[in-house]
């Protein structure tokens, strides 16, 4: 990794040498209130005079500094991408003279036609496979996941009925299947297993339609009868649904489907979009947000993401692989063998940095040849289906990237862990400036790597912690006196976390420590990570004395600084308790004051380099710090 410091010439003296220094551009100091106390609310003090001089209110209720920089700077790179499909599809939806629209009306209307001469629930099935292969509108889509260290694949039913989809939020089938560690162990393959509702004979719908896909029944799976899991989230809805539009009867599946398939025109029909409140030109913009991901990602990394960016980042993350393997040995609240299943799992944890080693083309449409809009609707629905059957049955190490993107493109401010293929998955946003930036103090590039190790952690963390080193269903702990002592220190967290007020301050209002607690367990390791592996990186330089307390302290003002920002009371209330109303979900991370005040008051640096006192708000007694990972 290059060296960007700066070092003083060796002095004649040999019993006094100048020290190392880093005096390359610091910021954070700009934006802080050294009027309050470290001790009493570290968070003002490193963005009291940000916080004092920004103004939030109904219109704007939630202003970041930092990230909302970071987000305006992706902004400008995805806006400046010349994206062939967008530019093709956009040109086809002015075509709006009457044989353009007519063609297409009538292509439609032939898929239609193809429903109304069923006579068999057999040639349904069967046709909806073909209709998905073709990129119609059906009410099915494909979700890859991982089981065994391979990519396999299940059936959402998403328009049916009363059924809607949810393919991308935390109550997701797919987020669910990712990070639920029981849901995962009730799902099985379709093939051969022994549970209600596997056999060929009993799900006739997904025997044909997967094998008109041309997918081996080997690699589906569905979610299985499961008790625990029947009625509860999206995976209760599925299987309620899979179990109702099998048992829907022909005639009614026939008028459903012609229903679903005729939905398409909102792309081209204005009429058919007026029905529905929206535009042709708003629905075909929606369309692109989620069917232009792979092909918008490409282009990103192709502009953006190079090589040696990819093998200097790939370094700093093996740093931090490294220093959590030594810090699992330093554990004393464990055993041996959960230590080295955790080792094992570390050892085994996919890094996926910036962008994949690998494109598939499979995922990019070609329009070049296509006649109308309604031909580009098709041809990127296509594409979607044909990555997903490519992926099936890799290995998990060579698909998560995809998988990922598919869901999250690479323009995504955002970093995450799937658990159940022990992946963690850098975006390009925090590999770039201004999240990194050679010419800033190195305190601020190790302390914004942070979020590389939150993401490691939460391999580990109360949900994360249920999945063994391959992604499967298996517990992290060696034996029970483990998994009992994890939980104590978990419950610790989250009694001190409850403890908090949410700011700004409303009598009554905490911090929900429980809903948080797996964000808390992850912020708090990968502060820890990412700070001792930045202090190793200074006394590796030759930073001593004044200059190595300098660049710790730096390391924990420039986290503060990362979580600048400022937000209205209604704000604060809204992502603590969920606001349905408004359409505000509870929020599983605490607010920005509790990330930066819940973290460094756990760790036994901060009192020294601060000189936080017993008096102090913050304080807390050695005994009563918090030390999980």
């Amino acid at each position: 990794m290059p060296m960007a410091l700066s070092v003083a010439s060796c002095s004649h003296n040999d019993d006094d040498p100048s020290p190392v220094v880093d005096d390359k551009e610091w910021k954070a100091d700009a934006y802080m209130d050294t009027s309050v106390r470290p001790g009493d609310d570290f968070f003002m003090y490193c963005n009291g005079g940000w916080w004092n001089s920004t103004v939030v209110d109904e219109t704007n209720p939630f202003k970041m500094l930092y990230m909302g920089q970071l987000e305006d700077e992706m902004k400008k790179r995805e806006d400046a991408l010349t994206l062939p499909s967008k530019t093709k599809m956009l040109a086809d939806a002015g075509k709006t003279d009457a044989a353009t629209i007519k063609a297409q009306k009538d292509q439609l209307q032939s898929a239609i036609d193809r429903v109304d001469a069923l006579t068999t629930k057999e040639e349904l099935w069967k046709l909806l496979g073909e209709l998905y292969q073709e990129g119609y509108r059906t009410p099915f889509n494909l979700l890859t996941f991982s089981i065994d260290g391979k990519v396999v694949i299940t059936l959402n039913v998403y328009v049916l009925k009363d059924y809607s989809a949810q393919l991308w939020s935390k109550q997701s089938l797919w987020w669910q299947l990712a990070n639920d560690a029981d849901l995962l162990a009730s799902v099985r393959p379709l093939k051969g297993a022994a549970t209600r509702g596997f056999d060929n004979e009993k799900w006739p719908m997904l025997v044909t339609f997967f094998n008109t896909l041309g997918i081996s029944l080997d690699d589906v799976y569905t979610i299985d009868n499961f008790p625990d899991f029947i009625m509860k989230g999206s995976a209760g809805q599925l299987l309620d649904a899979m179990i109702e539009t099998q048992d829907t009867d022909l005639d009614e599946w026939k008028t459903e489907l012609k229903q679903v398939l005729a939905e398409d025109a909102v792309y081209f029909d204005e009429s058919a979009a007026a029905a529905v409140s929206t535009t042709c030109k708003d629905a075909v913009n929606n369309f692109l947000k989620t069917y232009l991901r792979y092909e918008l990602s490409r282009a990103f990394a192709q502009a953006y993401v190079t090589a040696d960016q990819k093998q200097l980042m790939a370094g700093y993350a093996e740093e931090l692989r490294q220093t959590f393997r030594e810090r699992i040995q330093q554990y004393d609240w464990m055993s041996d063998a959960s230590k080295q299943n955790a080792t094992e799992k570390i050892n085994n944890m996919t890094f996926n940095i910036g962008a994949p080693d690998e494109w598939f083309d499979e995922g990019i449409a070609d329009l070049s040849q296509e006649q109308t809009l309604f031909d580009d609707i098709r041809a990127l629905r296509r594409a979607k289906a044909n990555l997903d059957r490519k992926l099936v049955g890799m290995t998990t190490k060579r698909a998560s990237f995809h998988q990922v993107i598919l869901n999250i493109p690479l323009t995504t401010v955002n970093a995450c862990y799937i658990p159940s293929g022990n992946y963690m998955n850098i975006l390009p946003a925090y590999m770039l400036s201004p999240n990194y930036n050679p010419d800033l103090n190195d305190a601020h590039n190790y302390a914004n790597m942070m979020a590389w190790g939150h993401e490691i952690i939460h391999g580990f963390d109360t949900d994360g912690a249920k999945f063994n080193q391959v992604g499967n269903w298996g517990s992290l702990w060696a034996n029970e006196n483990d998994s009992k002592e994890f939980q104590k220190r978990a419950q610790q967290l989250i009694d001190y976390y409850s403890s908090f007020d949410v700011m700004p301050f409303e009598a009554g209002l905490k911090n929900d420590g429980a809903f948080t607690v797996a964000e808390n367990v992850a912020d708090l390791g990968g502060f820890l990570l990412a700070y001792d592996s930045y202090v190793k990186h200074l006394k590796k330089q030759g930073f001593t004395g004044d200059q190595l307390r300098l660049q710790r302290l730096r390391f924990y003002e420039a986290y503060g600084y990362f979580w600048s920002g400022k937000w209205t009371a209604e704000h604060a209330k809204n992502r603590t308790l969920g606001n349905e109303a408004k359409g505000v979900v509870k929020d599983e991370h605490s607010l920005f004051r509790e990330r930066v005040n819940g973290v460094v008051t756990n760790t036994d640096d901060w009192y020294d380099l601060f000189d936080v006192k017993p008096t102090d708000k913050l304080y807390l007694a050695p005994e009563k710090r918090i030390r999980i990972w």
